[in-house]
């Protein structure tokens, strides 16, 4: 028997990759978090963020190509302090493709070159508002 065809080792080998990427986003985020506990008061500015690095891969049986993913999301915020009550805060989150070998149909991105994956690249106000502490 033959039980390391192509298929396996590739299969094998994007596991091993997605597991890196997914270890290197959480140690990145752990860093992050940390510092932003050290600074933890309401009576400060508070600028925050986080990364999330994400690598998927498709293998469908259709005459596409198979897809491959790498994407970093990139989310930052600003949160001001309270001042007689009031808090403001906006949140902004960034997709980009790092290896954009995908289709994603509802944007009319590369429809029928690839498999798809939904990860669609954009810029978008992920919240904004204003606060009242009573």
């Amino acid at each position: 028997m033959d039980y390391l065809t192509r298929d396996t080792v590739m299969k094998n080998t994007n596991r091993y990759t997605a597991f890196k990427l997914t270890a290197l986003s959480l140690a990145v985020n752990a860093l992050l978090l940390t510092s932003a506990s050290l600074q933890a008061k309401d009576d400060i500015n508070k600028f925050y963020g986080d990364f999330r690095l994400r690598y998927e891969n498709v293998s469908q049986d259709n005459p596409l190509p198979n897809a491959n993913g790498l994407t970093l999301r990139i989310k930052l915020g600003f949160k001001t302090r309270v001042v007689e009550g009031f808090t403001d805060l906006i949140e902004v989150e960034n997709n980009t493709a790092l290896i954009d070998d995908y289709s994603v149909p509802p944007t009319g991105d590369r429809v029928g070159e690839f498999s798809v994956i939904a990860e669609p690249e954009g810029t978008e106000i992920d919240q904004a508002f204003i606060a009242h502490k009573g």
